[in-house]
Parts: C-alpha cells; structure tokens; sequence
C-alpha cells in the first residue's frame, strides 16, 4: 500500500416501495500508509456504523441502507472491490415519501475555486414532511446535512496505519482535492435520472 491512494466509496440504498436502487458515489484518499484490504474492511465498517446510528435515522422508513462498497482506483492496477453486505437497515421517518427524483443537495468544497474543484452529494431518502413549500426545513433536513458535514470533512485514521480523507477529484482517481466544507442547498432538488422511466 503506498500513500497517495485513491478510494471509489459506494453506499447502495433500496427503496422498499418500487424496488429501485440508489447510491451515492464519495471518493477518499489515503495521506499516509497502510494495507488496502484491511483498509476498505475497517472504513467500511466504521461508516456503516456511522450511516446506521447518525443518517438512517433521518431518512424515509422505505430507504434502505443495503452495502457499502469500496475500491482503490488509483494508482492502477486498480484493486478488487471489498463490499460490506449488511441487514437491510430502514430508514426512521414513518411520513409520506417524496418522488424519487427529489434528494436532499450538499455542496462538496474544497480550498480551491473553480468548478473543478468541487462536487455535490445528492442524499436520497428525504420526505414530505422535510419540506415547505420546496425547502428544506426541520430537524431531520438539519440532522442530515450535519451529518455530512462532519463526515466529509474528518480525516479518519485507521488500525491500519492510514489516513483516510474524502476528497473531490475526477474518474480516474488523480489529482485529488480535500473537501474543507459541506454548503447546504434548501432547494429540494432533483436528479432527472432518477425519476421513474428516465434513467437508472
């Protein structure tokens, strides 16, 4: 394992109600040494733990936190995927669904300006009674934001001996650029290709 170690971190959702799947795509990169397998196992674990106790919660009682998944991607040759399958954990919000093309926008910054240098996350799972009128409002919207907030500007140390930091950077895993901040958006947005019959 050497350092400069890029990550794909995948966490995979099942909606309950029509069955369809969802994730959100993060990336991390390792600053410091450590083995890449026991790595992604310790992470793994650590955010499902993380996912369970702190989002879940938050989120519709039909969104499902199914597995977690993560791979080095950079330098090649890229390393096989290590997935944490799981119990299916549902969400805490017995409240009506919002459609699925709507998700809750966290804004990934980094201490460099320009489009490049930043991403979004898109939190799907959220419910009417998160929202007024197409705004965010309520404990819940605030318990999600700063639970990523907080998650996506740790640096996380492992057993291993590694530093784990999440970062913005392209498909290739290389450059990477740490995020410093998470903005909140209290626009419920939507993704085009996630609304039933568009797109996977």
């Amino acid at each position: 394992m050497a350092i400069a170690d890029t990550y794909e971190l995948v966490i995979n959702y099942l909606n309950n109600y029509n069955k369809e799947r969802f994730a959100t795509v993060l990336h991390l990169y390792q600053n410091s040494a450590g083995d890449s397998l026991a790595t992604m196992q310790e992470f793994t674990l650590d955010l499902k733990n993380r996912l369970v106790a702190d989002l879940m919660p938050s989120l519709n009682v039909d969104m499902v936190l199914t597995s977690v998944r993560m791979s080095k991607i950079y330098p090649v040759p890229r390393s096989a995927p290590y997935e944490l399958v799981m119990i299916p954990v549902p969400g805490g919000n017995n409240a009506e669904a919002l459609p699925p093309q709507c998700a809750m926008l966290v804004k990934k910054r980094t201490a460099f300006a320009g489009r490049k240098f930043r991403g979004r996350l898109y939190q799907p799972g959220m419910s009417e009674n998160d929202q007024a009128s197409g705004k965010w409002a309520g404990q819940r919207y605030d318990d999600v934001f700063n639970f990523w907030t907080q998650e996506l500007t740790q640096i996380w140390a492992t057993a291993t001996g590694g530093e784990l930091m999440y970062v913005v950077t392209n498909k290739t895993g290389f450059p990477t650029y740490q995020i410093v901040q998470g903005v909140q958006d209290t626009i419920v947005r939507t993704q085009r290709r996630r609304v039933q019959g568009v797109g996977t």
